[in-house]
C-alpha cells in the first residue's frame, strides 16, 4: 500500500508476523538487520512463502459498501432509543402509582371529613345539638381540610393528566372549605330559641358553594379514575369526598 517502500519489506514483515513462533525472526537483533537491509538474515524460506500475512500486506483489506455501515449505525441507534424509551416508561408508571396513592389517602381523609360535616348540619338542623355546637365541629373540621389541602402542594404530578387531576382537586377543597364556613358562621348567628329555626343568609350561601364544589369533584372524578384503574384502585363518586 505504500509504494515508497521497497517490495522486499514485505518478506521482512510476513516473517515477523508469521503464525507458528519457530518461524518467525529469533531475535529482536534479526528483525533490526533484517530491516536493515542484512540480505542474509532476510533471505529465508519461510519469508518467501505465501503466507496469510503477505496476502493482507499487499492487498487491502476490502472494505463494507457503506450502506452496511449506515445500516448497523441506525439499529444501534434504535435499540437504545427503544432501552431509554422502556426504562422512561417504566419510571413514569412508578411515578404515577406513588402519585395514584398519595391522591387516595387524601381523598379517604376529606372523606372523612365529609361525613362529619353532614353529621353536624343534619344534628344542628334538626337541633339534636345546639347551634353553637354545630358551629364547633364544623370549624374544626374546615380546619383539617385546610391541613389536607396543604398536602397537595407539595405533591409531584408525573403526567398532565396527574397535574390536571391536582388542580381539580385543589379547587374542589378549597370551595368545600368555604361551604364549611358558611355553615360554621350561619350556625354561628343563630339566636331563634324555636326549632327548626329559619335559615339565614350563611347557610343558604354554604348549600351553594357546596354545589359548585360538588360539580368540581366530577370534573375531577373524571381525570382521576381513569388512572386509579390503571392500578386496580378505589374509584370515586362527586359525593364521597
Amino acid at each position: 500500500m505504500r509504494s515508497d517502500l521497497p517490495a522486499s519489506l514485505d518478506d521482512v514483515l510476513a516473517r515477523a508476523m508469521a503464525k507458528r513462533p519457530e518461524d518467525r525472526f529469533g531475535t529482536a537483533g534479526e528483525l533490526a538487520s533484517a530491516l536493515a537491509g542484512d540480505e542474509t538474515t532476510r533471505a529465508s524460506p519461510v519469508a518467501t512463502r505465501p503466507t496469510a500475512a503477505t496476502q493482507r500486506l499487499r492487498w487491502p483489506r476490502r472494505r463494507f459498501p457503506i450502506w452496511i455501515a449506515v445500516f448497523v449505525v441506525l439499529v444501534a441507534a434504535a435499540v437504545v432509543a427503544t432501552l431509554l424509551a422502556t426504562r422512561s416508561s417504566n419510571g413514569n408508571s412508578e411515578k404515577l402509582r406513588t402519585f395514584v396513592d398519595r391522591i387516595e389517602n387524601v381523598l379517604t381523609q376529606s372523606a372523612s371529613g365529609r361525613h362529619e360535616i353532614g353529621a353536624a348540619l343534619s344534628a344542628g338542623l334538626k337541633c339534636v345539638i345546639t347551634p353553637s355546637q354545630a358551629a364547633q365541629r364544623i370549624g374544626s373540621v374546615a380546619d383539617n381540610r385546610e391541613s389536607i389541602l396543604v398536602q397537595l402542594g407539595s405533591l409531584a404530578t408525573p403526567t398532565s393528566d396527574a397535574d390536571r387531576a391536582v388542580t381539580l382537586l385543589q379547587r374542589a377543597l378549597q370551595q368545600s372549605i368555604e361551604a364549611d364556613r358558611h355553615y360554621r358562621d350561619g350556625f354561628a348567628s343563630v339566636t331563634s330559641p324555636t326549632c327548626p329555626f329559619p335559615l339565614n343568609s350563611d347557610l343558604r350561601l354554604g348549600g351553594t358553594v357546596s354545589a359548585s364544589a360538588t360539580s368540581t369533584k366530577s370534573q375531577f372524578v373524571s381525570v382521576f379514575n381513569p388512572m386509579a384503574r390503571r392500578f386496580s384502585r378505589r374509584t370515586w363518586t362527586s359525593g364521597e369526598f
